[in-house]
């Protein structure tokens, strides 16, 4: 099965050739949760070890002890083994996968991630890209494995990847990375996340990360039992993250003349996308899934019978 996999410090996905999606909070907690036998079983236990770990907010939701997964160290834990199990899911047998890094962490962490996979997934075939490169073969390949976006192949294009805790800059030249000019730098939608709850202060304290991600979609915030509006305040900070990213962004490219495609991707660049204004902007059909939708279709074109 040609399979992408995107295992991130905020969520992890993955996207498998006969069309199945998942993805789930990147937490884990150690056992399995208690239900004394009153309710289904609508989580996700997997065995490292021969030891049981609950994968995704369910961990959180019945107060089991969490392992920390935003570490450089990550990919040599526990936790690690349970995130890439979980989005192996119940696929037999070997597996065809591609899988990403951050720019920042890719040539001292790739040797590690593959000798991971191919103690966790034996026999398979695994390729390691750096992560916004799936967002850039989302764009360029349709579902069948022919070129979409031939205008990719010509031109100057700038992926710009908004994850949880990090941003990833690629630029590729008529499709060539520019290695020189990509980079990673700590933004995010936690950075987004943090200055909200700071700006909220005055209208509310403990605000959680859901209840914050549930703003941003409906503009409100409950205070003693009543919605409030909040919009102000959630457009001047997605605002002022957005002009953080773009200056860190384009003291790297250069003038915008160098920069002829611009792509928004990752969580953040759905939710920031309308506080980006530089030139000829692309957006992918889903930023949240598209480097692992671009991973699964290089796995394709691969290892499978897609584009060749």
């Amino acid at each position: 099965m040609e399979m992408g996999i995107d295992i991130g410090y905020g969520v992890t996905k993955a996207v498998r050739a006969d069309g199945q999606v998942s993805y789930f909070r990147s937490i884990v907690g150690v056992g399995a949760p208690e239900t004394f036998g009153l309710s289904k079983s609508n989580f996700t236990v997997v065995e490292v070890e021969g030891n049981p770990y609950t994968v995704g907010e369910a961990a959180e939701q019945h107060r089991l002890p969490v392992i920390t997964v935003r570490a450089r160290n990550i990919i040599e834990s526990i936790a690690y083994r349970a995130l890439l199990m979980a989005s192996v899911g119940d696929v037999k047998g070997s597996h065809s996968v591609v899988t990403g890094l951050p720019l920042g962490y890719f040539n001292a962490d790739k040797s590690r991630v593959m000798r991971k996979f191919k103690e966790i997934l034996p026999g398979s075939e695994i390729k390691i890209v750096p992560q916004p490169l799936g967002t850039f073969y989302d764009l360029l390949f349709d579902d069948d494995g022919e070129i979409q976006h031939t205008e990719f192949m010509d031109k100057r294009v700038a992926v710009l990847d908004i994850g949880t805790y990090t941003t990833d800059l690629l630029v590729t030249d008529k499709g060539t990375p520019v290695a020189g000019v990509s980079g990673s730098v700590e933004i995010g939608i936690d950075t987004l996340f943090t200055e909200i709850r700071k700006n909220l202060l005055p209208v509310r304290r403990n605000i959680g990360s859901v209840e914050i991600d549930t703003a941003l979609r409906t503009n409100t915030i409950k205070r003693r039992g009543e919605q409030i509006d909040i919009s102000d305040i959630l457009a001047e900070n997605k605002a002022a993250i957005a002009a953080n990213i773009w200056s860190w962004a384009n003291a790297r490219l250069g003038t915008e003349e160098d920069m002829e495609v611009l792509v928004l991707t990752g969580g953040g660049g759905e939710i920031l996308r309308n506080y980006f204004f530089q030139g000829n902007i692309i957006v992918p059909k889903s930023p949240f899934l598209s480097n692992a939708t671009g991973f699964c279709k290089i796995a394709r074109r691969l290892y499978g019978k897609v584009g060749v």
